[in-house]
């Protein structure tokens, strides 16, 4: 069975490639306080004076209750289940954090969508055929195999429902199998019990044989039947090149998840300031010092990350972008991601906003942070390079600040100084951080603390 390491570390790999996708089954539901489908299907059960077991199939048993009691009789006692059901879900939320392009899922709720809304983040909702021309790159597409809840002629939930719709999603489960080829999926939630994947994944390895690629899940200990489950888990394993890592409970899944999200992000630095206004030797300076961050990053086989803050993130983006293409290595969104604020965005917008770029990062670096006064035109300490080092205190990422910039980054050094003791790796650079102009012993600093924290 594969180690807690190896799981965490071969799904972090992939999703730090852009080939990670998520496949998101029932059990997911039940963190949101959704039934089981077997708990779903309780009262039918009683109705038709059924027993369900494990063994019991729930697509038939939903096709017997609609014969004798009709479509609308079925799904109005689906909806008296679903109904007050809160969507907030800790699983759900972890998963959604991980930088993943593709949600794949059985659920036909809008436990996934609901949370997505909550994060301000942008997706497409693709399950009918008519929604794939809308796929896209730069929004999470979630492709909802079952149908969705709010179109109820899109419901897969009898046998009769599979055959219908099976033809009539060809294209869907082509590009199922297609992203099986090509992508890392990590399970979650999901019993294999429907044999959906199981059939994708046989026919991929009749044709791939041993290139076929390898996938993850995360399942429950089954301490009533231990011994079935390591039988399962090892078929998982040879026959479809599945590898499952046990949990104890499912309230470990979650932080489980998060350790994936770390390892993903842990070579991400944010560079995070502006300089509004400065001398012709300021700028030139300011130049030269994030030229250096930046190819001392992509050198150290970081990844630079920027919100594009006045002269520092046209420094910054510009220079490493140089920098990749005479490496060989070229306009790679992995190694430079470059995110500006919009304009218009008000006060509440901008937080989001910075919240979510700090979140991609593991380490933000503080330069400057200077900016003037809308309405006296002084110079100042920006108060948006202090609310992201806030965020990221409250996020605890690490942090550098190059106080020896002045204005805001310097607030934050002094500030960091004072509580050191929740700084540790920067304690032997302070006098460095403070003072020093020296651009060669900065950055011999920086990389001094990036290789203590990495």
């Amino acid at each position: 069975m594969i180690s807690k390491r190896q799981f965490i570390n071969e799904v972090a790999d992939s999703i730090k490639i852009g080939k990670g996708s998520l496949f998101v089954g029932a059990g997911v539901d039940m963190d949101a306080g959704y039934p089981s489908w077997k708990e779903l299907l309780s009262d039918a059960a009683k109705k038709l004076d059924l027993q369900v077991n494990e063994d019991t199939n729930l697509f038939q048993l939903a096709q017997y209750y609609e014969n004798l009691y009709t479509r609308n009789k079925l799904l109005e006692l689906l909806d008296d289940k679903l109904e007050g059901t809160q969507f907030k879900s800790p699983l759900v939320n972890s998963m959604l954090s991980l930088p993943v392009n593709s949600i794949w899922t059985t659920n036909f709720d809008k436990v996934i969508e609901k949370n997505i809304d909550r994060q301000n983040k942008l997706y497409n909702l693709v399950y009918t055929e008519k929604h794939l021309p809308k796929l896209s790159n730069n929004k999470m597409n979630i492709f909802k195999i079952n149908g969705d809840i709010h179109d109820r002629e899109s419901i897969i939930i009898t046998t009769g429902d599979i055959e219908k719709h099976i033809s009539e999603r060809e294209m869907m489960f082509s590009l199922l199998k297609k992203e099986l080829i090509s992508n890392t999926f990590l399970f979650v939630g999901y019993s294999f019990s429907d044999s959906l994947i199981l059939n994708c994944m046989h026919n991929i390895k009749m044709c791939l044989e041993d290139f076929t690629p390898c996938h993850y899940s995360v399942m429950k200990r089954d301490r009533t039947n231990p011994i079935h489950q390591d039988y399962f888990i090892n078929d998982l394993d040879k026959r479809y090149n599945i590898k499952v890592y046990l949990v104890e409970e499912n309230k470990d899944i979650p932080e489980l998840i998060q350790e994936i999200k770390r390892k993903v992000i842990e070579k991400n630095v944010l560079i995070s300031g502006s300089l509004e206004y400065a001398t012709a030797d300021e700028l030139s300076y300011c130049y030269d010092l994030c030229s250096n961050i930046g190819r001392l990053l992509i050198d150290k086989h970081f990844n630079v990350h920027t919100g594009f803050g006045r002269n520092i993130g046209h420094y910054i983006a510009g220079e490493t972008l140089q920098y990749l293409n005479e490496k060989g290595i070229g306009d790679d969104p992995l190694r430079l991601k470059i995110k500006p604020f919009a304009l218009q965005n008000n006060d509440s917008q901008k937080n989001r906003f910075r919240e979510q770029l700090i979140d991609d990062a593991n380490i933000v670096i503080f330069l400057y942070g200077q900016c003037i006064h809308p309405e006296t035109g002084a110079i100042v300490n920006s108060a948006g390079t202090l609310k992201e080092f806030e965020i990221a205190n409250h996020m605890n990422k690490y942090i550098i600040p190059i106080g020896s910039t002045n204005y805001a980054s310097r607030e934050i050094f002094t500030q960091i100084k004072a509580n050191i003791n929740k700084y540790p790796y920067l304690e032997q650079y302070l006098t460095i951080l403070e003072n020093e102009s020296d651009i060669s012993k900065i950055m011999d600093a920086i990389w001094a603390i990036l290789n203590t924290i990495t």
